[in-house]
């Protein structure tokens, strides 16, 4: 679980089972890494497609991210405005080594 790039080939090459997991094994799996299941039809009936369950998990995370990267960099932006700071600003925009000690400095 901790090999990001070593799920993502696994992912890659085992696509068409996971795509296609019978309810019980998909409904395991679902539990076991805590995301939901996708179910789908085919001939055959009901299946569960863990590729597309686990990529909306990383898309969701990605996309949480981002949005509390920006919140750090607002409330950033504002105390320094604040302060009266503009040109550290401007230095944290085109430094995130100093960007990272500001969020230190403010406890962001």
């Amino acid at each position: 679980m901790k090999d990001k790039e070593g799920m993502k080939a696994a992912l890659e090459e085992n696509k068409e089972y996971y795509s296609h997991m019978d309810k019980k094994r998909g409904w395991v799996l679902s539990k076991f890494l805590n995301i939901p299941e996708l179910k789908t039809e085919d001939q055959e009936g009901e299946v569960v497609d863990m590729c597309t369950a686990i990529e909306e998990m990383i898309r969701d995370g990605r996309d949480e991210g981002i949005t509390q990267g920006e919140r750090k960099v607002n409330r950033l932006i504002q105390i320094l405005l604040e302060e009266s700071k503009q040109d550290e600003i401007t230095r944290a925009v085109y430094d995130q080594h100093y960007q990272k000690k500001l969020f230190e400095k403010y406890g962001i």
